[in-house]
């Protein structure tokens, strides 16, 4: 199978196992760990533009998909419902969301499924009995329209309270003989905005988790795994306390597999490139997916290696600015902005150092570091976790190959990491 550079190179999310370079082990993996009956709950971790709802997305397809369940050795007829968690504002309407994807077979089509499965329609159709016969029965309270059918035009009311575990009943009434996947994606929204109400879809989780771990599977992700790590506490005073939440930490992918995305991607394109522009590419993106992608794009448009590097580091940094700008209540941007600029440069930040280089109390700068630790700029040692945000520093140097004294490329100066040699030599600087 072949693709042009433009899926190659895409910014988009893709699910197509054979678009997602370097994630093939994760997938057998994961459709090995969604297949036991005693794991429920899934948590997929990684830093930005690393992939995590392309890989999610990839699942449905694979658990959905003729072709790729044989090739993969799913056995089990799965339902996939996917739910992007920043366009729901309320337990009301992620409540009226899930019927309707489970009545149209929303999942499906934004999958390409050309022929939605038997097995689907019936799930659909079973949905909609359950809810009409409710309503004529007078059940609880009109909340608004769930949707129309695409094969019937029925309008039906969603005729239940706001407990998003009624919900959970009627999709494990629905399924039968079949299997539900749940993708949430944006977890960190229901954190953020959802407030009073998050206890609501922890008691979906949790019912989920309890008594419909045989029919139905939950996968979780987010942008920001912070808050979304806080949303699913386990704490005993926290809703999810005792249930077992499996996590999946993906992180950049191979230099053998970046590179022949690059390669790859340059070839359809049939534009030239040699081994210094293929490992620079990989030591200043980090092998990050996503911002392989932009430079692949950015190479292919301009041809010119130092205006692609520019302009992904551009896209990727445009990014890290915004997720500094939404945070609440900051005070002092410029204080973020040095901040920042020390943590690149150095790695690593301690109160006590923050505090001395901006000139402010010591609880000023824990303050800070609380904030981008929430944003996943460092971990709880004040660590730099996530090299996307290296996109705000551009300290390129070439160096030549310690093993060979032949090879080069170009790498980040300061960082310890493992950087590729035109030689191909892999070096821990």
């Amino acid at each position: 199978m072949t693709f042009s550079y433009a899926e190659i190179f895409s910014d988009k999310e893709r699910f197509i196992p054979e678009l997602l370079y370097g994630r093939q082990n994760d997938l057998k993996k994961l459709v090995n760990l969604v297949s036991k009956q005693d794991l429920t709950l899934f948590f997929i971790k990684g830093p930005r533009r690393s992939g995590k709802s392309s890989l999610l997305l990839t699942l449905l397809k694979i658990l959905s998909n003729g072709e790729y369940k044989e090739k993969f050795g799913v056995k089990d007829y799965w339902i996939p419902i996917m739910v992007k968690l920043d366009a729901v504002s309320s337990p009301i309407s992620l409540s009226n969301l899930l019927l309707r994807r489970g009545i149209t077979n929303y999942t499906l089509k934004k999958l390409n499924v050309r022929k939605i499965p038997t097995y689907a329609k019936a799930f659909s159709e079973k949905i909609e009995e359950q809810l009409s016969t409710a309503k004529s029965l007078g059940g609880g309270v009109n909340l608004g329209s769930v949707g129309a059918s695409f094969n019937k035009g029925k309008s039906f009311a969603f005729p239940f309270s706001l407990d998003l575990s009624l919900v959970a009943d009627i999709l494990y009434e629905a399924s039968e003989n079949s299997k539900i996947i749940i993708m949430f994606d944006e977890l960190q929204y229901v954190y953020e905005n959802w407030k009073g109400d998050r206890s609501l879809f922890l008691q979906f989780l949790k019912k989920i988790s309890d008594e419909y771990y045989d029919k139905i599977k939950v996968v979780m992700t987010g942008s920001i795994i912070r808050p979304a790590e806080l949303l699913l506490s386990k704490d005993y005073t926290e809703e999810l306390h005792g249930r077992h939440i499996e996590e999946y930490d993906i992180r950049e992918i191979s230099f053998e597999d970046a590179e022949k995305m690059l390669i790859d991607g340059f070839n359809s394109a049939k534009i030239s490139y040699d081994d210094y522009i293929i490992s620079s590419a990989l030591n200043l993106t980090f092998r990050i997916p996503g911002w392989l992608a932009y430079f692949g794009k950015y190479y292919v448009e301009t041809k010119k290696f130092d205006n692609a590097i520019s302009k992904s580091y551009e896209e990727m940094g445009s990014q890290i600015k915004e997720e500094v700008r939404k945070l609440k209540k900051i005070k002092k941007k410029e204080y973020y902005d040095k901040a920042i600029d020390v943590l690149v440069k150095k790695g690593k930040l301690s109160p006590t150092e923050l505090s001395k280089e901006l000139n402010i109390s010591t609880h000023e700068a824990e303050i800070i570091l609380n904030n981008l630790n929430y944003i996943d700029f460092i971990d709880e040692k004040g660590e730099l976790s996530d090299y996307t945000v290296i996109s705000l520093k551009r300290d390129f140097k070439e160096m030549q190959c310690p093993v060979c004294n032949k090879g080069k490329a170009l790498i980040v100066e300061g960082l310890h990491y493992f950087v590729q040699f035109s030689c191909k030599h892999i070096v821990k600087l």
